[in-house]
């Protein structure tokens, strides 16, 4: 039985024993009345707290587990993101290498491609010079021309190719007046270019030399000799000895096949070679 009918109960037995007074008895009544409702009333907001009371509790344990894995996920991501930082440090040292090589590689290009403009300049200036000259002899010699003297430019040298009959006599190696008026003239073209090696080689046919009271015993020595009468005949003419390479290639040279008079006269030349000092291009290679 609940309290508020015990207490009814009792009232009702005192008021039917007429111990309390009709008005105290309906006032004690409705004190009780109050105070049970009061009571169910704090009941109710007690049963309601201690429910709040486990939400907040499975709340904050939810909370906790949750602010545990994301403590976790922190750590892991924090983690990744110190290996990230170590990636990037070292991505960017190499970066930093690799830009440097490149840098350096550039200099170094630019720097080649200096050398190869200067060398292509150098060369273009050669190779002015060498039509100048050619056309210099062509002008001061174009009577010569008519007795088959020829100017090439071939393999990046002037090559001035006289026949053996413009400086020598058969089985000779004397210059002849009409060939050192030849060689002045050409001396006079040859002296004002300074950056020129001058090559003079004798050459031969293949008929050996079987007159044992010449002066040389073979194609070798004639052709030898001649090379060395017109440097001798050149030096007398201005043109530096220290430009001037004398050799003799006797008959293993030749120009045409040695199978007629024709072409054994071609092949019984003199070749004056002006060929480029490399001094140049090899200091601009230097650098």
């Amino acid at each position: 039985m609940k309290p508020f009918f015990v207490i009814a109960y009792l009232l009702l037995c005192l008021l039917l024993l007429g111990c309390v007074p009709k008005k105290k008895w309906v006032a004690q009544v409705n004190e009780n009345i109050r105070l049970e409702q009061q009571q169910q009333r704090l009941m109710r907001q007690l049963e309601m707290t201690q429910q709040q009371q486990k939400q907040l509790v499975t709340d904050t344990l939810r909370l906790t587990a949750s602010l545990r894995t994301k403590d976790s996920l922190i750590a892991i991501q924090n983690q990744s993101l110190e290996q990230l930082t170590k990636d990037l440090e070292i991505a960017t040292i190499e970066i930093i290498a690799k830009e440097t090589k490149i840098n350096e590689q550039n200099r170094n290009l630019s720097q080649q491609q200096k050398t190869v403009n200067n060398l292509q300049l150098k060369v273009q200036q050669q190779q002015n010079q060498m039509s100048n000259i050619r056309q210099k002899v062509d002008q001061a010699m174009p009577k010569l021309k008519l007795e088959g003297m020829t100017v090439q430019v071939k393999e990046g040298k002037v090559r001035v190719l006289l026949p053996d009959a413009m400086l020598f006599q058969t089985a000779s190696a004397t210059i002849e007046p009409a060939g050192r008026e030849a060689l002045r003239k050409l001396a006079d073209v040859l002296k004002n270019y300074k950056d020129f090696d001058i090559y003079v080689e004798g050459h031969t046919d293949n008929v050996p030399v079987t007159n044992d009271e010449l002066a040389f015993k073979d194609n070798w020595d004639l052709s030898a000799l001649r090379a060395a009468a017109v440097v001798k005949i050149l030096q007398e003419y201005n043109i530096s000895g220290k430009k001037l390479i004398a050799a003799g290639r006797g008959e293993f040279n030749p120009v045409a096949a040695n199978d007629s008079p024709e072409n054994r006269s071609k092949n019984r030349r003199t070749e004056i070679i002006l060929a480029p000092k490399l001094d140049d291009m090899l200091k601009i290679l230097e650098k």
